[in-house]
């Protein structure tokens, strides 16, 4: 009763810091004269003094809890911003109606405007961590790439230079083997004349041999005449011996009366008998003509039939020149054809060259840059990291979301880092990676995370997971330690899934919280 008549009395009457002074002071004078005056009528002014002291110094109080109270609540809460640990979700609740009351409204509006931009600030602090990281994740992905590129370009620039040379020698060699295939063809044609006169050549000595074959035909034939003379002149001589012989006996008969015959007689017989004689070395001689005309007739007939052959052969080895010929031709076409191609090929051979090397002209400023962007990036890193810090102590109403955002913020560097390291890029200690409850999220999650989710459903599944994504991270980092990159590879992949998990599993805990909130 006695606070709702103070409280309206303050609320129409003194509404301000001067009014209450004013009211505070002419209660004390007013309740000091009224003592005062009692007091000298009863005799008793004495014994009222420490009453008017007591009423002076419980007003005076009064007055100091009305206007210090807020006053030196504002100033200790101001005060915070010097430590950095401010929480801005709790107001200053002034219970009057004067400046005061406007002064603390005015705080508290003040602290609603300032937890907004620190929310902001921590948002966009968070934000640009995360983007950082992404960014250094893409900066050591283009770095990685840009080295690649460098080695293939050398080993284009390389191969391209080598290839040119090769490009060289075949067209020296094609050059060559040109010269050769016209040399060839002049050879075959070389060749094909002297074949072409050859078989002129052989027809002409089978030509002869059939002539002297007709004419040893002829010869034998004679021969056989000659035989069959002789024959007779034999048969002749054989006759007229045996008339000497008869003529001898019937000179002999007759006596002297026949001896001249006789004499006649035996000169015909030794006639005969030489004549039978020449005529056997005739016919022996006649013989061995027969033979050997006999044997060079059978020679003949194979040295017609083997000149045949021969004829036979060198018109095949005509035709064989004829044919070599026309393909010494077109291997020198081809080899006209190949000589134009590899100038062409010779040509994009040094426009390969000329590009390889602009390629790894572009690689190097690639990877310039790229490691001049990864040194700004770091830079910008430690500067959000920084700023991040300095609003890390100020709360808010939204910290808890905050806080929720800046863990899965550090579960990303994380999971950047450990593809870093497999990209060449970082150098992380298996013993730290492993310890996955003083990681960044972890940290969270078994202090700040606890407190504000650890209620919630499905908050407990997020720690195997975590746990779980460690171990497969230690896991990639010593595979590609060991130069076995595809199962690290694996074992990263693996990794990313956890992590979608884990992220999936944070979100659904701030969804969880707006929702129980609202009920």
């Amino acid at each position: 009763m006695v606070k709702a008549i103070y409280t309206s009395l303050e609320k129409h009457i003194f509404n301000t810091l001067t009014r209450k002074i004013v009211g505070n002071i002419l209660f004390l004078v007013a309740t000091t004269g009224v003592l005062c005056v009692y007091g000298a009528k009863t005799d008793r002014l004495l014994m009222m003094s420490p009453v008017v002291v007591g009423v002076s110094v419980l007003a005076i109080f009064f007055l100091r809890y009305l206007i210090l109270t807020p006053v030196k609540d504002i100033t200790m809460r101001l005060e915070a911003f010097k430590t950095g640990r401010v929480d801005l979700s709790k107001t200053i609740a002034v219970q009057s109606y004067d400046e005061l009351l406007t002064l603390a409204q005015a705080y508290n509006g003040f602290l609603q405007f300032l937890s907004g931009i620190i929310e902001k600030v921590q948002t966009v602090a968070n934000n640009m961590n995360g983007s950082v990281v992404l960014l250094s994740n893409k900066t050591a992905i283009t770095v990685k790439d840009s080295n690649d590129l460098m080695t293939v370009s050398n080993q284009i620039a390389t191969a391209s230079e080598e290839m040119s040379q090769t490009i060289a020698s075949v067209a020296q060699n094609t050059t060559r083997t040109a010269e050769l295939a016209v040399l060839a063809n002049d050879l075959a044609g070389q060749g094909a004349d002297t074949v072409q006169k050859a078989v002129a050549a052989v027809r002409g000595v089978g030509e002869s041999n059939e002539d002297l074959a007709e004419s040893m035909s002829e010869l034998n034939a004679n021969a056989n005449g000659i035989s069959e003379i002789v024959a007779v002149i034999k048969d002749i001589a054989d006759q007229t011996n045996l008339l000497a012989l008869n003529a001898a006996i019937e000179a002999a008969r007759a006596g002297e009366r026949g001896r001249g015959f006789a004499v006649v007689a035996d000169e015909v017989r030794k006639l005969a008998e030489k004549t039978i004689n020449e005529t056997a070395g005739i016919e022996n001689n006649i013989r061995k003509v027969l033979d050997s005309s006999h044997r060079t007739m059978s020679s003949m007939d194979v040295s017609i039939a083997r000149t045949r052959d021969a004829s036979s052969c060198m018109s095949a080895v005509s035709d064989a020149l004829g044919s070599i010929m026309d393909a010494v031709n077109s291997v020198r076409t081809e080899m006209n054809q190949i000589s134009l191609s590899i100038s062409e090929q010779s040509s994009a051979s040094d426009q390969i060259s000329i590009h390889a090397v602009s390629c790894k002209q572009f690689a190097d400023n690639t990877a310039s840059i790229s490691k001049e962007s990864r040194s700004q990036v770091q830079l910008l890193r430690t500067e959000a990291k920084e700023i991040q810090e300095m609003v890390d102590g100020i709360k808010t109403a939204n910290t808890k979301i905050i806080l929720l955002e800046k863990a899965k913020t550090d579960h990303k560097s994380f999971v950047a880092r450990v593809q870093n390291h497999l990209l060449g890029a970082d150098n992380l200690d298996t013993k730290i990676l492993g310890d996955y409850r003083n990681s960044g999220f972890g940290a969270w999650y078994y202090t700040e995370g606890k407190a504000a989710y650890g209620s919630l459903p499905g908050f407990n599944s997020i720690e195997a997971a975590h746990k779980r994504l460690h171990e497969k991270a230690v896991e990639a980092v010593n595979l590609y330690n060991g130069q076995k990159l595809a199962p690290a590879e694996a074992a990263f992949e693996q990794v990313k899934g956890l992590s979608v998990s884990i992220i999936s599993m944070a979100d659904a805990l701030r969804s969880s919280n707006v929702d129980h909130r609202g009920e």
